[in-house]
């Protein structure tokens, strides 16, 4: 889950979402047993003050029942309450060439077939954000899609037009 999409209305989400589904409690299918429920939290640096202060309230709140996985890009932004009772790990971002693997992975996991050339080109121009590559992929393949769509079109208006369908 990605709260900081929302704007203003991130604590909205951590009040409603994140409370609503920590209290709930997690069952174990294998024992039934309850255990506990895992939340994800993408990028709370970008939440608002307000937004990790009631992060941090439901935290305390429900640490019985609920875990959460937390990522952010600036520790420096996330609340002291915050980092005082997580234990943080540096994740380095990945090279310019795993983030060419990644990329060649999902070109052919999802039949893109994209030009090698372009994927480096994605890789290169990245920034080391493995996300940001993702989305550029998924972009390029898109105007890849429209133009071959419009080449098509074209194609098909010039045959009606040569055939006199189309005056």
């Amino acid at each position: 889950m990605n709260p900081s999409d929302n704007d203003s209305q991130d604590k909205v989400i951590i009040q409603k979402v994140i409370k609503e589904t920590s209290s709930m409690g997690g069952v174990d299918n294998k024992t039934q047993q309850f255990g506990f429920k895992i939340i994800v939290l993408h990028e709370i640096d970008n939440l608002t003050k307000d937004a990790q202060s009631a992060l941090r309230r439901t935290m305390e709140k429900y640490m019985k029942t609920c875990r959460l996985i937390m990522s952010c890009n600036y520790l420096t932004k996330i609340i002291a309450p915050i980092r005082s009772r997580c234990l943080s790990i540096r994740i380095p971002s990945p090279k310019v060439n795993e983030i060419e693997k990644i990329l060649i992975r999902i070109n052919g996991q999802e039949g893109l077939n994209m030009k090698k050339e372009t994927i480096e080109n994605i890789a290169n121009n990245s920034n080391r954000n493995v996300r940001y590559a993702i989305n550029s992929l998924q972009f390029s393949n898109f105007i890849f899609l429209i133009k071959h769509i419009f080449f098509i079109m074209e194609k098909q208006m010039k045959c009606l037009f040569l055939n006199g369908w189309i005056q």
